[in-house]
């Protein structure tokens, strides 16, 4: 995962994960933003649903913390 800080502190969020609205989500939450100031994009995974789902979360937000603060 790797986030870039965007205009009006909103944060974009570069991660791996089939479920993109709960990285949404989880990293808002982190951030204490509102769901509509985190921007998710991630690359077209194929495969069946688990871990890829929402592993990612600790990892996006790590980043996005990290993006907002430095």
């Amino acid at each position: 995962s790797f986030a870039l800080p965007q205009e009006d502190g909103a944060v974009l969020v570069h991660c791996s994960t089939q479920h993109p609205s709960e990285m949404q989500h989880v990293v808002a939450h982190a951030l204490s933003l509102p769901a509509h100031k985190v921007h998710v994009s991630c690359r077209r995974m194929g495969g069946g649903f688990g871990g890829k789902e929402s592993q990612s979360a600790l990892f996006a937000s790590v980043a996005a913390i990290a993006a907002q603060r430095l």
